[in-house]
């Protein structure tokens, strides 16, 4: 059964003299069988190990996820850094007496 010339999607069954390729369940990539081996189910990498940044969210898709950096961080998801709010106007220190100061995820008005 060495030489067997079945596909990873198929097991080798032996016969008198030869063998037959029995055709077995074969998900993609993120996928595995389901606990009857009848069809593919999703597999949550949102739960397991991913390579989202800490700063980011992970968001499943069937098959695969995604990163998204979180509120105030900006980046790919896979690397995100804090977003200055003060450097790019987007904060609400609207009074010439109120300074705006940068903080890990916000900004603050002194």
């Amino acid at each position: 059964l060495q030489n067997h010339k079945c596909s990873s999607c198929a097991t080798c069954v032996d016969t008198i003299g030869s063998y037959n390729c029995q055709a077995k369940l074969c998900c993609g990539a993120g996928e595995r069988p389901d606990s009857f081996g009848s069809f593919c189910v999703d597999v949550n990498e949102c739960l397991n190990v991913n390579h989202c940044s800490s700063n980011a969210n992970c968001i499943n898709k069937r098959g695969s996820y995604d990163c998204s950096c979180k509120v105030n961080y900006v980046g790919d998801g896979f690397s995100c850094v804090d977003k200055d709010e003060c450097v790019t106007g987007s904060h609400s220190c609207d009074s010439p007496s109120r300074v705006c100061r940068n903080t890990v995820g916000g900004f603050a008005c002194d």
